[in-house]
């Protein structure tokens, strides 16, 4: 009988889709794209974080040859407060102002650096890339992505290390935040300052710490055409993983996770984060989505935390981008929610050219969303333009994943079971 019923109400979605969302298909951007940027300082003003003009002026730099490998090309240029900051910039071939390519800005996370590796994968795939250090640290003959080995950056004065916000009593202009910020903000600057580089078509993408930085930086510098943090996002005070831990000290959260900055932002945004993940809740990306417009969620299963993983193993992330700069075939977009029904039939839009693959419904029993969380799942119904699926009684939280003919997936919003 429920078969039966997730056919009926697919045949229903598709017979209203024309009256009720967007069609699949259109020809139109595929995301809201920007069309307008502020470029000439600071967009959010009402926090108690203000950065100094000149960062969105092309900086000093200096050419620190060093740790070049393939594309990768090794720069000091200056930060805040007469700070360096070290990065590694890497240019597609035949770049040109004639050719001019997209660009993308790599924040790594805590305990990494700038990694060549990284840079090289992007340039590979057609964009000119930064890769920014936002510890005072350069990497190593011995640093790879998967690793942790870095060294002090020689060039001074550097900007603080990251100490997990323990240095949250200090000014807000002594502390590692402000100063990974305005490193990331102008290490978009620098980029768009080669000839090569569309200034229009820059995007951001950071891992853990990075895409904590990622999402911040966005509500400052309004330049970035996309941004993909990966793990990370807002709204994490109080909840069940240690960065909600974290934000539950001093005045971490009131400086560090407030996110009415992107309410002035319309940079769309991708939001990845694991259904397993120990440092970012689901929960909070749930919210995320939630509240801040032009917004997207994948929830990988089992997925790992890592820089490696993060930076090179998110095909969904390069999609998006390409989608955005290439005008290439975007991501599945839901239309619509689960409304924590037992059998909630959700409308999706699917981009020309692109079919649906699978369905799943992931769902728990378990009353609390952390890493320890057990996540089953069953298999779902599609049609051209609506998902859905039969979940079991006893599942407390559930969201569903959509999987596209390319591999590429997209995730609901985790929702309560009410059914």
């Amino acid at each position: 009988m429920k078969k039966f019923l997730s056919i009926f109400l697919i045949i229903l979605f598709m017979l209203n889709f024309s009256a009720c969302g967007e069609k699949s298909g259109e020809d139109e951007p595929w995301y809201n794209l920007k069309t307008e940027f502020k470029t000439d300082g600071q967009l959010y003003t009402e926090s108690q974080v203000s950065l100094p003009n000149q960062l969105w002026q092309t900086p000093e730099s200096e050419r620190y040859d060093v740790w070049d490998v393939g594309c990768a090309k090794g720069y000091f240029i200056k930060s805040v407060q007469e700070t360096w900051a070290f990065c590694l910039v890497g240019i597609p071939e035949g770049a040109s102002e004639e050719n001019k390519v997209p660009g993308i800005v790599l924040v790594h996370g805590g305990g990494g650096t700038a990694y060549q590796q990284w840079v090289n994968f992007w340039v590979n795939r057609g964009y000119a890339a930064i890769a920014i250090d936002t510890e005072g640290t350069i990497p190593n003959e011995k640093t790879y992505m998967n690793n942790a080995n870095r060294s002090l950056s020689p060039k001074t004065p550097r900007g603080p290390l990251n100490g997990g916000y323990d240095d949250i009593e200090k000014p807000i202009e002594e502390q590692w935040s402000y100063h990974g910020i305005a490193a990331t903000i102008v290490a978009n600057s620098f980029l768009r300052s080669f000839e090569g580089v569309d200034k229009n078509k820059i995007g951001i993408t950071g891992i853990s710490y990075g895409s904590y930085l990622c999402w911040q930086t966005i509500a400052y510098d309004d330049r970035f055409v996309f941004a993909a943090p990966v793990y990370g996002s807002p709204y994490q005070q109080g909840k069940d993983t240690s960065w909600g831990t974290v934000m539950m000290v001093g005045k971490v959260a009131e400086y560090w996770d407030d996110a009415n900055g992107l309410k002035y932002n319309n940079t769309p945004i991708l939001f990845f984060n694991s259904n397993i993940d120990k440092a970012f809740s689901i929960e909070a990306t749930t919210e995320s989505v939630q509240k801040i417009p032009n917004s997207y969620m994948i929830l990988r299963n089992g997925f790992l935390h890592g820089h490696d993983l993060g930076g090179l193993e998110v095909d969904e992330v390069y999609a998006f981008a390409d989608s955005i700069c290439k005008n290439e075939s975007g991501l599945i977009k839901f239309i619509t929610q689960p409304d924590g029904s037992d059998f909630p039939s959700v409308e999706i839009s699917v981009p020309k050219g692109v079919k649906v693959e699978s369905v799943f419904a992931f769902y728990t029993e378990s009353e609390t969303l952390n890493s320890d969380t057990k996540w089953n799942f069953v298999l779902g119904d599609f049609g051209d333009s609506a998902v859905s699926a039969s979940i079991p009684g006893n599942a407390k939280y559930y969201y569903i994943n959509v999987i596209d003919e390319r591999g590429l997936e997209v995730s609901s919003c985790v929702v309560e079971f009410n059914g």
